[in-house]
């Protein structure tokens, strides 16, 4: 993980930003009095942020400047605070937040990217993010989300121009009626996807995370791939689920093959299967995710608890989806505020709530974070 320092920090003086003020948020949970809003300035660069109870009642009580009990509040924390602009402390002649203090707190090198395929694709996606100065944060987060997928060409839209031949190209008529007869295999459509159920998907969902195993093959090995997985489906130590891209935007995104598992363990031992089925099938790579191997024909990700305590709009429960949505807000806020090296302040930013911007992997719990991760900018 990143290293950082608080020492900056240490005796200061903190205050809200002048215009900034927090409202209560109708409407976003059956508790909607819990919910708080920040609401900065027109013209600033500061977001609006749902906030977490603890962060609004900090922010609350600072009436005047300043310093905060550091017994109650850790230095992660109040660091998150300030390079999101949510507080503002005394150097110097005046109080700094934002992107500019930056590398008060991270002096040294920008985090290494991955030298894996992932971790290639994903530095990839982020320097091409930062390049769209002004984008809102949704904008960055879609276009780091879909980082990597195919471009929906005329070629492709003759190859495959409706979703009957799409199933035809990935095998998806003859998958399922290779086992589902009589095993209690369910299969049935969901938006872009086509799913599997093994009978061990009756489960308690709320217990703990699901470990997601993401196969990445070229689109014309779709097929291969597919089969060799719905092999696993349902087995000790195989998936309970599992669905494929059945659209043509879903065979053009690298994420187009997904397993979902109880255990680690278990997704460990797929993944190990399927590296020796699938030698030399060529990989296409999925950002943001934790390799398995070098060449990004496996990798994986960990989505939420649905226990996890965050204000309903924000429970995004997806690894991809939660982590491109804080890098997006990460970086939409070191452009705008005037950060040295937008790329670095991002990945430190989100180093702070527990991710390791080597791996892509982090805590399955963002409980701590002091904004809601699922939504940066909550009324825009």
């Amino acid at each position: 993980m990143t290293r950082f320092t608080d020492a900056p920090l240490r005796g200061a003086r903190f205050r809200v930003p002048p215009g900034c003020r927090l409202v209560a948020a109708p409407g976003r949970t059956p508790s909607a009095a819990s919910v708080t809003l920040f609401v900065p300035p027109e013209g600033g660069w500061q977001r609006r942020q749902l906030l977490s109870a603890a962060a609004a009642s900090l922010l609350a009580s600072l009436g005047a400047p300043q310093t905060i009990d550091r017994e109650q509040l850790d230095a992660k924390a109040l660091i998150r605070l300030v390079l999101d602009g949510l507080i503002e402390f005394e150097s110097g002649d005046g109080y700094r937040s934002g992107g500019k203090v930056h590398r008060l707190f991270f002096p040294g090198l920008r985090p290494a990217p991955g030298t894996d395929r992932v971790g290639r694709l994903s530095d990839q996606a982020l320097h091409l993010a930062a390049t769209l100065i002004g984008a809102p944060p949704v904008a960055l987060a879609d276009r780091l989300y879909r980082f990597n997928t195919r471009p929906w060409s005329p070629a492709w839209q003759r190859r495959l121009p409706d979703d009957h031949a799409v199933a035809a190209f990935h095998g998806l008529d003859r998958l399922g009626s290779t086992r589902i007869s009589g095993s209690g295999i369910e299969e049935f459509q969901s938006g872009p996807w086509q799913v599997w159920h093994a009978p061990s998907a009756a489960r308690d969902t709320t217990a703990g995370p699901t470990w997601k195993l993401y196969l990445s093959p070229t689109p014309d090995h779709t097929a291969d791939a597919s089969h060799a997985l719905f092999a696993t489906l349902g087995r000790p130590t195989g998936p309970f689920s599992m669905k494929v891209g059945r659209t043509l935007a879903g065979t053009l995104r690298p994420d187009r093959i997904v397993a979902y598992f109880t255990t680690q363990r278990r997704l460990d031992q797929t993944a190990t299967r399927l590296s020796r089925t699938l030698a030399g099938v060529p990989a296409v790579g999925v950002p943001f995710t934790a390799s398995c191997e070098p060449d990004g024909l496996l990798s994986w990700g960990a989505d939420f608890p649905v226990t996890t305590d965050l204000p309903e709009l924000a429970r995004e429960r997806s690894w991809r989806g939660w982590l491109t949505i804080r890098l997006a807000s990460a970086l939409a806020v070191a452009l705008a505020s005037g950060a040295d090296d937008p790329v670095a302040c991002a990945l430190d930013r989100v180093s702070l709530d527990g991710v390791d911007t080597h791996r892509w992997t982090a805590d399955p719990a963002p409980g701590t974070s002091p904004t809601a991760p699922g939504n940066p900018d909550a009324d825009q």
